[in-house]
């Protein structure tokens, strides 16, 4: 006949200092109290059910290869500023009072991916040139020569009737973050391959003023 003990405690004989073994003991209800900070999962713990809130940030974690994780983000509406020869690469503030679509990268962000991806969207507009309506936009790291992401993305028509309006997308992946100093990405823009009759004025964030730009970097694990 099955029988049923109820206390409110349970202690060892050798006193409260000593642990209590239950050996082939099954809790069937523990519907609350906190466990212990030396309670581990070992080889019964097999789920944790539905966990519906928690912090997932701790530094300890350790992400597989290829994740991606946010870094930040900056998003600004278009001033309409333009500028009419653009023969070199110019970041969006060279154009009028349009503000400068950058990110500044912590070195510490840096230290903690293998890869860096960045992400310009926004919308621009090239005048017609004497001999084509073409203008060029990269992204790069520190102003450097050497960009990065489908570069030198060319924008327009092979054509000079009208001024070209259009969106503007430019992925790229930085392979190799610095290891010391942090960096800055951001977008640039000028005529296409630098010469003048290619197009004629270049308002790289439309010349809209309701108008918003993104750039965005993700590190890669």
């Amino acid at each position: 006949m099955a029988s049923k003990l109820i206390v409110n405690e349970i202690e060892h004989t050798d006193g409260s200092g000593t642990a209590v073994t239950m050996a082939k003991a099954t809790i069937t209800d523990l519907t609350s109290g906190t466990l212990g900070s030396g309670v581990t999962g070992g080889s019964g713990l097999t789920a944790l059910g539905t966990v519906t809130a928690g912090n997932l940030s701790h530094a300890d974690i350790v992400y597989p290869a290829g994740h991606m994780i946010y870094i930040a983000h900056y998003s600004a509406n278009s001033a309409a500023g333009s500028h009419a020869t653009a023969t070199s690469w110019l970041e969006t503030d060279d154009f009028g009072n349009n503000p400068r679509m950058d990110l500044d990268i912590t070195q510490t962000d840096c230290d903690k991916y293998s890869k860096i991806c960045v992400q310009y969207s926004g919308t621009g507009m090239v005048g017609a040139g004497t001999m084509f309506t073409f203008m060029e936009a990269r992204l790069t790291r520190d102003g450097s020569a050497t960009p990065f992401g489908n570069r030198n993305l060319l924008l327009g028509q092979p054509a000079i009737e009208s001024t070209w309006h259009g969106p503007i997308a430019i992925f790229g992946i930085d392979p190799s973050p610095p290891t010391s100093g942090g960096c800055k990405y951001e977008v640039q823009f000028r005529k296409h391959h630098g010469i003048a009759a290619y197009g004629g004025t270049i308002w790289p964030m439309s010349g809209e003023t309701d108008i918003q730009a993104t750039i965005i970097a993700w590190g890669i694990i």
